[in-house]
């Protein structure tokens, strides 16, 4: 992809792209409405949506548009797997979008002309042809519509985070950066899958506090962690995530532990660790632990973890304050049992008050706020005053 191979820099990628972020996402809209009609009902379900179909043409040049910016942008030069994820993910969008508009027009001219109309009506030998015929055309329409929208999604989601468009450092690295022992990872090539998700769970926690903090006019700190012009795409990925802390019954934990639980399960989901335990293979779980994670992936982790975690403080500021409480106040045996068993965490908990952990995070964001986003701390300072 790109015009005549202009390589661009990640974020001039990202910025040239986000011009065609909307038609990306009105073509995954109908991809998924289309496709699953049609393929729960290949000979009637082009009825519900006939509207839709019957637009495909304009439909396709809005898709065509979408292409010729993503081609005019060039390609990143960046090689994390992040970047690289999100370019395949946009060429299979393209790639299978194409093929859906074209089975997409065949099949609402046979569905819903004669072809239709014999499967439908009549019997014998012609309703076997007829039927055969706009059962597989309608398949092959919705087996790539579907895989478009599903690639399509992909890429926006992995285009969305990390979108501030300020000067100075991301709201993840504002966090890494505030503790001497973390500030070293972001230079290194490679981290422990260990260190990425205990690094991760700290992001997610810090920014949860501070989501509970600005949760009444909360804009302008999204605006640091994701894409404005994707901010559906925010609270989406938000709401999954409370569905995935509902679903592990995570009441009483620290904020830390929760994400370690859902963004981290490979290591730290109890069944893992009883499986490994039961199975006496405890030096698999140690290996996952020791794997080495690429600086840009990890970086890309981080991101989603602080995006999540400043959405469930604004969503839920009662579940991030008992969290903050049982940092608090650990049960220390509970504490020393998971240590003395293998847990990747400290020996001892690190009990703070619930306001000195709500102030720690708000003199790091006013530290380094004022500094590079002064209108960000005048509204921080509004908001906890």
């Amino acid at each position: 992809m790109g015009l005549f191979g202009k390589k661009v820099s990640d974020d001039q990628w990202r910025a040239g792209l986000s011009q065609a972020a909307d038609l990306i996402g009105e073509t995954c809209d109908l991809f998924e409405m289309t496709g699953e009609a049609v393929g729960r009902d290949p000979i009637r379900g082009w009825m519900t949506v006939s509207q839709a179909l019957s637009s495909l043409k304009d439909y396709e040049q809005h898709f065509k548009a979408a292409k010729r910016t993503c081609d005019a942008t060039g390609s990143p030069v960046g090689r994390g797997s992040l970047i690289i994820q999100a370019k395949q993910a946009l060429d299979a969008f393209f790639s299978l979008g194409a093929i859906a508009f074209q089975w997409g027009k065949f099949h609402y001219g046979d569905a819903s002309g004669g072809p239709g109309q014999r499967a439908r009506m009549e019997e014998g030998f012609a309703q076997k042809a007829a039927l055969t015929r706009v059962t597989n055309n309608g398949k092959k329409f919705a087996e790539n519509a579907l895989g478009a929208a599903k690639a399509g999604r992909a890429f926006l989601e992995l285009v969305s985070v990390e979108r501030y468009r300020g000067t100075g450092p991301s709201l993840m690295e504002i966090f890494v950066n505030a503790v001497d022992d973390l500030r070293p990872l972001l230079g290194q090539r490679a981290i422990r899958l260990s260190h990425v998700s205990t690094t991760g769970a700290w992001c997610f926690s810090q920014a949860a506090i501070l989501g509970m903090a600005v949760r009444r006019d909360p804009e302008e700190f999204i605006s640091m962690v994701w894409d404005p012009a994707r901010i559906d795409k925010f609270w989406l990925s938000v709401d999954e995530e409370l569905n995935r802390i509902d679903a592990a019954e995570l009441t009483a934990s620290s904020l830390g532990y929760v994400r370690m639980r859902t963004g981290y399960a490979e290591l730290h989901d109890p069944e893992v660790f009883a499986a490994a335990l039961a199975s006496g293979d405890l030096k698999r779980l140690e290996r996952l632990a020791d794997s080495r994670v690429d600086i840009a992936d990890a970086r890309g982790r981080w991101a989603i973890d602080t995006a999540l975690g400043l959405g469930l403080g604004i969503r839920r500021p009662e579940f991030t304050r008992a969290c903050m409480q049982t940092q608090a106040e650990p049960d220390k045996e509970a504490w020393t049992r998971a240590h003395d068993a293998g847990v990747d965490i400290p020996a001892e908990p690190d009990a703070q008050s619930v306001g000195d952990q709500i102030e720690g995070v708000l003199e790091v964001c006013r530290f380094f706020f004022e500094e590079y986003y002064p209108q960000a701390k005048a509204k921080l300072d509004a908001l906890t005053a």
